[in-house]
């Protein structure tokens, strides 16, 4: 809870940038994690039809998958994947695609497992049917794997490692706003039921972190992660203009020593007024 309000107090910060915010909550699901300010309007897509019969904070409810959805253009200013990219076959195709509809200045907004902490690999390599067996008969809940309910099935692609987000981010020119790890409030809820179960987990994290050489986490379970889509300054008249432009379709591989402004490339190519920015790496 103090990571969530911690997390909640960033954005507050961050949110003061907007008049308006148009929110995709992306795998949104039934529930929203994050307070909106009044001014914000939220667009839910989910794959899931129970859990958006359930959803009652979205305006508009669309019932897709993120990797393959046609957004046809749209934009939004803020786009929220929370506890989603553990469930897809292919997160980096989705984060791409995600990115890929942010202009400058606006957020990324990530929370996920850590996929190589203790916890992160037992969900990885345990079968589905276990997930629901300790949902059900561990932590008590009757209607754990029925259809729009807890626990979904996971894939834990090593992709989604904080690491290779951040990575992945920079090369989409976003810039890693906040970051923090925290341990899930399930390792409480398991101490709480059974303290043998709470001593076991505890034991094997310490020894995978041990035989890994520090690689495995035994302490983190899952990150809170905020992008903000990076402005350019044009590499010609160092006018920060550059940052009114979008890149549409986004660049690729952006480099703020290669952006140039719409005037310096009309000026350059002849172009006539309302060209876009280019950079001399592709598209």
């Amino acid at each position: 809870m103090i990571c969530r309000e911690d997390l909640q107090g960033r954005l507050d910060h961050l949110f003061e940038d907007f008049e308006t915010i148009k929110v995709l909550e992306a795998g949104g699901g039934a529930n929203s994690f994050v307070k909106w300010p009044g001014s914000a309007s939220l667009t839910a897509i989910d794959i899931s039809q129970e859990q958006l019969e359930k959803n009652a904070y979205a305006e508009e409810k669309i019932l897709g998958d993120i990797e393959t959805y046609d957004f046809g253009g749209r934009r939004f200013d803020v786009i929220v994947c929370w506890d989603v990219l553990e469930h897809l076959d292919d997160p980096r195709k989705a984060v791409d695609r995600l990115a890929g509809m942010l202009r400058t200045d606006d957020l990324f907004i990530i929370c996920s497992p850590i996929v190589n902490s203790a916890k992160g690999l037992i969900t990885k390599f345990s079968p589905h049917w276990f997930h629901i067996f300790a949902y059900r008969y561990f932590f008590g809940a009757r209607n754990a794997g029925k259809p729009g309910f807890a626990p979904f099935p996971t894939t834990h692609r090593f992709f989604i490692s904080p690491k290779n987000l951040v990575a992945f981010g920079r090369s989409k020119g976003l810039q890693l706003e906040y970051y923090r790890e925290f341990e899930s409030a399930h390792i409480a809820d398991v101490k709480k039921r059974s303290l043998l179960c709470y001593c076991i987990y505890r034991a094997v994290a310490a020894f995978l972190k041990a035989v890994s050489f520090g690689w495995v986490k035994s302490d983190s379970t899952d990150f809170h992660l905020v992008f903000k889509r990076q402005s350019y300054s044009c590499s010609k008249c160092a006018s920060d203009k550059a940052g009114r432009f979008q890149w549409d379709p986004p660049c690729r591989n952006p480099s703020p020593r290669q952006t140039i402004c719409t005037q310096c490339t009309n000026n350059l190519s002849g172009l006539p007024s309302g060209g876009f920015p280019i950079s001399n790496q592709g598209h």
